[in-house]
């Protein structure tokens, strides 16, 4: 997990725990069963409603990525416009096969 994961995840955290705090409704306010449907189930609903199905798709294959980012492998950089046809189409299939 990279250092820019981390804080967000702190820093929404925190914004959720302060903020009940300070409206005074303390911290079991957050746990109820209708704020969680309202705000969690809401949430997925307007995105599933604004995304299109594999923008979805690519979107959760990637998901694990914030946690753990694929390694890059700067020997698989190249400029296709320097290969053949059958060169590119062959690169292609490995990056897609290290995937």
């Amino acid at each position: 997990m990279d250092i820019l994961s981390i804080i967000g995840l702190v820093l929404a955290l925190n914004a959720i725990l302060v903020g009940a705090v300070l409206k005074g409704a303390g911290l079991m306010a957050l746990v109820s069963a209708a704020a969680f449907m309202i705000v969690v189930v809401g949430t997925l609903a307007a995105i599933c409603i604004q995304t299109p199905l594999p923008v979805m798709q690519r979107a959760l294959k990637i998901f694990p990525w914030v946690l753990r980012p694929p390694v890059r492998d700067g020997r698989l950089l190249l400029d296709c416009r320097t290969l053949t046809g059958g060169e590119c189409a062959e690169v292609a299939a490995a990056v897609h096969a290290c995937r």
